[in-house]
């Protein structure tokens, strides 16, 4: 089940993702700058998973293709799955713990760590093909076309 490419309604829900180095560089400047107890938010932007999804099968040359099916399917289906996960001592895909996080509909806002903390995010496109140069270099992933951006 790991490899099998699911989606949920379509792609639409909002997701925040943050490049290694950027959370790298943002724990390090909440130390140097950072008020304590204060939180800082130090992703790129929010798209929707199926923004994601697009970006990295276009500079990766791979397939966007995902089944996707309704929230009311996959709450269900997420349920039984972390059940038979803990049963097999394996961990579930789709885990219904991930529940907030696949259906979040917030936008977050970096405008605190950029003020306080002087934080600039690296641009989604560049930190995925900068991932994808990772994989490719450690042989993680072998990019078609022998390129990152195919």
């Amino acid at each position: 089940m790991n490899h099998l490419p699911m989606g949920v309604d379509g792609g639409r829900h909002l997701t925040f993702p943050a490049y290694i180095k950027d959370v790298a560089q943002g724990l390090l400047l909440a130390l140097e700058r950072g008020r304590p107890g204060e939180v800082y938010n130090i992703c790129s932007q929010s798209l929707t998973h199926r923004e994601v999804e697009q970006t990295i099968a276009r500079l990766s040359g791979t397939s966007a293709f995902r089944l996707h099916a309704p929230g009311w399917v996959m709450i269900p289906f997420a349920r039984l799955l972390t059940a038979l996960g803990g049963a097999l001592g394996r961990e579930p895909h789709y885990v219904i713990n991930m529940r907030p996080y696949i259906f979040g509909e917030w936008r977050i806002s970096i405008a605190k760590a950029r003020q306080e903390l002087g934080f600039t995010p690296t641009p989604f496109e560049e930190g995925v093909r900068e991932t994808l140069q990772w994989y490719a270099d450690t042989g993680l992933w072998k990019p078609r076309k022998g390129r990152v951006d195919a």
